[in-house]
């Protein structure tokens, strides 16, 4: 992918000027492929510090937590793709797990997070 395109196209954009949105959101997950060819890794922890960073800016504000799981085995969209399916998906466990939804029958193991930041 082109780099160029890679960093116009970024979320970690919109949190910086001259946009500069702000991120009301006591928790953020970000869920990553480890086979992207789009958007390297280093996108999303770029994206969770630019989060981060934002909320310690401010004094009057509890620091967001941020969730970044590094979805082993899966592209760009692919655990998409799965989850839309209806077949079992490392990134389907990892939502319910932040939402704090309990899985009722048949879970595969979920994947740790790569980090919590």
């Amino acid at each position: 992918s082109d780099p160029r395109q890679l960093s116009t196209s970024s979320p970690t954009q919109l949190l910086a000027p001259p946009h500069s949105r702000k991120l009301a959101c006591p928790a953020v997950l970000l869920l990553h492929g480890e086979k992207d060819g789009i958007a390297p890794l280093s996108s999303s922890a770029k994206f969770a510090h630019a989060i981060l960073a934002q909320r310690r800016d401010k004094a009057d504000t509890k620091p967001t937590e941020v969730h970044l799981h590094n979805l082993i085995g899966e592209s760009h969209n692919s655990f998409l793709v799965k989850a839309v399916m209806g077949h079992p998906s490392r990134a389907v466990d990892a939502i319910k797990e932040f939402c704090g939804i309990k899985s009722h029958g048949f879970t595969i193991a979920p994947n740790p997070p790569m980090s919590r930041l």
